[in-house]
């Protein structure tokens, strides 16, 4: 029997997986997950029936994770219901417990709590320092309670934790940042000087997160038992659009599907402060995707058994206290302040952190997404920005405030903050034959610094796809922007 095939015992199925299972676009998706199902071992016969109903999204998380470890070569063993995986790799075995942060059905972050599609950059601070926390807190602790490390089969081994957030579609991209103030009980700060370079990092520490009426102590990495807990590896969230997208890749692949992924990932090649932008059309994209992509592993510094670093494949966080010793650092994220605690991160550089996957029929005719290969808006340096141009760009009451570029090095595009450092601005600018800089466009004052970068890297993005689109067309719009400039018939803020 397959993952899809209905079994009327099972009652009422999940609404997610209904959706899951009858949406056209997904078929390539769900031929990926019956192709692990048909690998995978039922080690406590209620799989299948969890999966169609209430165990959907952790049943769902457990497929992915076995691919995940499938993918980067472990020797797995499923023949008990405990440790939920046994994988083994390089010499060393690992116990495994899975686990999801769900909605919340009750309690306090059910009647107090935020969707985060109503969180609003006022709330951010708040809803990664407590809220995420809070949901992350209740399944670690429930899975550290049943004590994994006393168990004959995980006596001795390495124990980690591994979980995804299940709670909501974009829970990602915050999720990585609301965990890893959980785990640690602290909170990391960072300057950057003019050209984006980090000069110090300080940690502060956190003592509890708060919710309504609810407090939990912060720090899961000093809760007692916690020493057994030699990592946390934390999955995507998106794991139905993980599973469109690398079905995509292979001989899964639909031919009437086009998939579009845009998102943003982490800038490490400069310690910088802003993500990079990227969108980039599967029919053509620059990367085969592997399950390990977008994987956080948080170390614990307090473990009695420390996994060898590079052992899980992903984006690998270590913090150490003040007094130990890191070795050299391969990561541009180094603290200068030695008295405080530090991190180490070790990874990939390309890692992203929050992403939407466009999954549409070609039905009708085909219909390029990202034309001319994949496309990012990357932050630049000052001294770079200015050296783009014949003339430099000033303002009389606005400071300069971040520089980007697009990977066409057709559009350029400035952050601005007011004298008061209170209102941010952002600026387009389209450069003409002689390098001189033309605005095309100009925004609106926002209250925060990361929503108007966030709308100038993806304002720059779709206004290139309307240059492609013209192009396409025969029509050079760049060159009519710049027409119209010069007859003083254009208006950069209309």
């Amino acid at each position: 029997m397959g993952l899809f095939d209905l079994n009327a015992d099972h009652g009422n199925c999940h609404p997610d997986f209904e959706q899951f299972r009858t949406d056209p676009l997904r078929e390539p998706a769900r031929r990926v997950l019956d192709e692990l199902y048909g690998q995978f071992i039922d080690n406590d016969g209620n799989f299948l029936e969890q999966f169609q109903t209430t165990g959907f999204h952790a049943r769902l998380f457990e497929l992915c994770l076995f691919g995940y470890f499938l993918d980067e070569g472990y020797t797995i063993d499923r023949s008990s219901a405990v440790p939920d995986f046994l994988v083994a790799k390089d010499g060393v075995t690992i116990a495994i417990g899975a686990t999801t942060a769900n909605a919340p059905q009750g309690g306090v972050l059910a009647t107090a709590g935020k969707r985060i599609e109503d969180v609003t950059e006022e709330d951010l601070d708040y809803f990664q320092l407590h809220e995420l926390p809070m949901r992350f807190g209740s399944p670690l602790i429930s899975k550290l309670k049943k004590r994994y490390w006393e168990r004959p089969r995980c006596h001795g081994l390495p124990f980690v934790l591994a979980i995804a957030a299940t709670f909501e579609e974009r829970a990602k991209g915050l999720t990585s940042a609301g965990l890893n103030h959980y785990l640690y009980g602290s909170q990391l700060f960072s300057e950057f000087n003019r050209n984006l370079v980090m000069n110090y990092t300080e940690q502060v520490p956190i003592e509890t997160h708060e919710v309504g009426t609810k407090t939990v102590p912060s720090g899961f990495f000093a809760q007692p038992d916690s020493e057994h807990v030699s990592a946390v590896l934390f999955l995507p969230s998106d794991l139905v659009d993980r599973l469109s997208r690398i079905a995509h890749q292979t001989a899964h692949r639909s031919t009437e599907i086009s998939i579009r992924r845009q998102g943003f990932c982490s800038n490490i090649t400069m310690g910088s402060r802003d993500p990079t932008f990227f969108a980039y059309d599967l029919d053509n994209g620059p990367i085969v995707e592997s399950w390990s992509e977008g994987v956080d592993i948080f170390h614990n510094p307090s473990c009695q058994k420390p996994l060898p670093r590079g052992l899980f494949t992903g984006l690998e966080v270590q913090r150490f206290d003040a007094d130990q010793s890191t070795g050299p650092m391969s990561h541009p994220f180094i603290p200068k302040s030695l008295e405080l605690p530090r991190m180490r991160l070790h990874g990939p550089g390309w890692h992203p952190f929050m992403s939407k996957t466009f999954v549409s029929s070609k039905v009708g005719g085909p219909h390029p997404l990202v034309t001319n290969g994949a496309y990012a808006v990357d932050t630049t340096t000052e001294e770079e920005f200015e050296w783009s141009f014949a003339k430099p760009i000033e303002f009389d009451e606005e400071i300069t405030d971040g520089w980007y570029l697009d990977n066409r090095e057709r559009l350029w595009g400035l952050l601005t903050i007011d004298s008061s450092g209170r209102r941010w601005k952002f600026r387009i600018f389209l450069r003409d034959e002689d390098e001189v800089p033309h605005c095309i466009e100009a925004s609106r004052d926002y209250k925060f610094r990361n929503e108007a970068r966030t709308d100038l890297q993806i304002r720059m993005f779709k206004i290139t796809m309307l240059f492609e689109f013209n192009y396409s067309k025969g029509i050079d719009f760049p060159k009519a922007i710049l027409e119209r400039i010069r007859a003083g018939e254009f208006d950069p803020s209309s």
